[in-house]
């Protein structure tokens, strides 16, 4: 694990902890390559990119919409006040991002396993990650597609499903007042909970305050 990562997740533990009888917060890593440019100096085609997603399992449902649009499906909208994102992009320091709470901040998952018809809408199902930050700044993973059984019921997945990267889109993007870069995920993976990694830190404080008596 990066020292990065690690001091994300050692934030997110103290950030979090008030919430930890009530929420379960997990971390999911998005890796993959940008393949668009708009105007991002220091960003090319072909550079690596890492997402580090942090989110509520436990979110409170806002909003289920079905009809319309989302016809057949139904498309669930989570609080997104206890999303965050941290960005690695070569040519940038890496980019804590925090909802700035203007409306456009989104965790919502569209799930349509029910009923639906390839023909007139086949991208359908997804799971978005979409926030904006003060400094407008923005980021967002989009993952959406035709594979039905991933996402059942409206509820928020602990584990990403590993078929998350073969949807028809699987999507990073990046805005800043500088310009934009998008790429395609490649992988995504579970990492170690905030509230894990700090009883471990506080596991070999102890275990390195005993060993210091005994010296």
């Amino acid at each position: 694990m990066t020292r990065t990562k690690s001091a994300y997740l050692a934030l997110l533990a103290i950030m979090l902890s008030p919430m930890a009888a009530n929420a379960i917060p997990i971390t999911w890593e998005f890796t993959g390559q940008i393949d668009e440019v708009s105007g991002s100096p220091g960003v090319a085609i072909d550079d690596m990119f890492r997402v580090l997603v942090s989110f509520d399992t436990d979110a409170e449902l806002l909003l289920a919409q079905t009809g319309v649009r989302f016809e057949p499906g139904t498309r669930y909208e989570y609080d997104a006040s206890a999303v965050s994102m941290l960005v690695s992009l070569p040519g940038h320091a890496d980019q804590l991002i925090t909802p700035f709470g203007d409306g456009i901040d989104l965790l919502w998952l569209r799930d349509n396993s029910g009923d639906r018809s390839v023909d007139e809408f086949p991208e359908v199902d997804g799971l978005t990650f979409a926030l904006n930050d003060i400094n407008s700044i923005g980021a967002s993973i989009i993952l959406r597609g035709s594979i039905l059984d991933i996402f059942n019921n409206g509820d928020l997945p602990t584990d990403p499903d590993p078929r998350l990267v073969d949807l028809e889109i699987a999507r990073f993007q990046w805005f800043t007042n500088e310009g934009s870069a998008f790429g395609e995920v490649a992988s995504i993976s579970r990492v170690a909970e905030p509230g894990t990694l700090a009883l471990l830190g506080i596991g070999l404080f102890g275990m390195g305050l005993a060993r210091s008596k005994k010296v």
